[in-house]
């Protein structure tokens, strides 16, 4: 769950631009190749964050990839 979640936070913050609305969300929510696109991209990027924190040398290799995912939503959240 945790790792859809972090798909789409990256989706999120890529679809509507900095000082963006309501409006911007609906273009790009009514572009379906520009919804594909970026989806695919976000997976990509979810599976690099998640590799990344499993090649950190204190990270557990028990964790799933849903752990790392929440762990990462967990720090975004801390940082905002």
């Amino acid at each position: 769950m945790s790792v859809k979640g972090l798909q789409a936070h990256i989706m999120s913050t890529r679809a509507i631009p900095p000082g963006g609305g309501l409006l911007d969300g609906i273009r790009f929510l009514r572009d379906p190749a520009r919804v594909r696109a970026l989806a695919r991209q976000a997976a990509s990027e979810t599976a690099t964050y998640i590799a990344a924190v499993r090649d950190i040398a204190d990270a557990d290799p028990s964790w799933t990839d849903d752990e790392i995912a929440a762990k990462i939503l967990d720090a975004l959240k801390e940082r905002k």
